[in-house]
């Protein structure tokens, strides 16, 4: 009888010796296989820490102006985001007189650029931007960028006193002068081009 008990106890030392191993090799095995996944979340993790500019400032300009300068970006798209409509005319300008003519001018002007596709993007060439900022009333006063920003200082006193305007350059490598878009401004929460608008009001 106590032959029979002391198998008994070594053939359950063993099946529980045997069943240890195999969770231990198990173990070791889905340990191998988590590491990419570890890696992954934190690629993840990297990339949800990038934070988005405030809306309107020149940050923001300039994130917007990046994607155009991303390779295979969508210059139709991109382009077309940025078309005004008479409201954000009406948020631009003072009288609703001059808010209409600038809207007239820049739908024209946005139907010869859908006909010809012609949207905006850099030349092969250009591989980097600037962005430059104005208030109404450095364009007003013709002072700090003023220079920079063409016919639009010439319609300053038509503008809202709130209205800020950004030209961005597509530019060669450490160049500053290159590609010019004048008009970009932020109004109604999100951006629009008003390219050369000036050109309304001759």
């Amino acid at each position: 009888m106590m032959k029979i008990m002391n198998k008994l106890r070594i053939i359950s030392i063993c099946a529980i010796a045997t069943t240890i191993a195999i969770m231990l090799f198990s173990c070791k095995g889905h340990g191998k296989k988590d590491v990419p996944s570890t890696d992954s979340t934190k690629t993840v993790a990297k990339d949800s820490t990038v934070k988005a500019a405030t809306p309107g400032t020149i940050d923001d300009a300039r994130q917007l102006v990046a994607k155009f300068m991303v390779k295979g970006a969508d210059y139709t798209a991109l382009t077309e985001n940025l078309k005004p409509t008479l409201e954000d005319a009406k948020a631009l300008f003072k009288k609703e007189a001059d808010a209409q003519k600038a809207f007239t001018y820049i739908s024209k002007a946005y139907a010869s650029i859908e006909k010809s596709k012609d949207y905006i993007r850099p030349t092969v060439i250009q591989t980097d931007y600037i962005v430059i900022a104005a208030t109404q009333a450095d364009l007003k006063s013709g002072k700090v960028n003023a220079r920079d920003f063409g016919g639009l200082k010439l319609i300053a006193s038509r503008l809202n006193d709130n209205v800020t305007f950004y030209i961005f350059k597509f530019v060669k490598k450490g160049a500053k002068e290159g590609l010019n878009h004048y008009g970009l401004t932020y109004v109604n929460n999100h951006w629009v081009i008003f390219l050369k608008v000036w050109k309304a009001f001759k």
